[in-house]
């Protein structure tokens, strides 16, 4: 089990394509979100390709 947990200054607003590689390389089979905006579409993107 993991979690992300984005810093609001490093890491901005929202869900980024970067998380999903970072999860990736832990193993990360499932992600769930909350609160996750509706712009987010490129982060579900990769996390389908991975």
């Amino acid at each position: 089990m993991s979690y992300r947990l984005p810093h609001r200054v490093k890491d901005g607003y929202g869900m980024k394509p970067y998380f999903m590689d970072e999860l990736a390389e832990k193993g990360v089979k499932l992600v769930v979100s909350v609160d996750c905006g509706t712009r987010d579409v490129e982060t579900v993107e990769r996390a389908h390709e991975l």
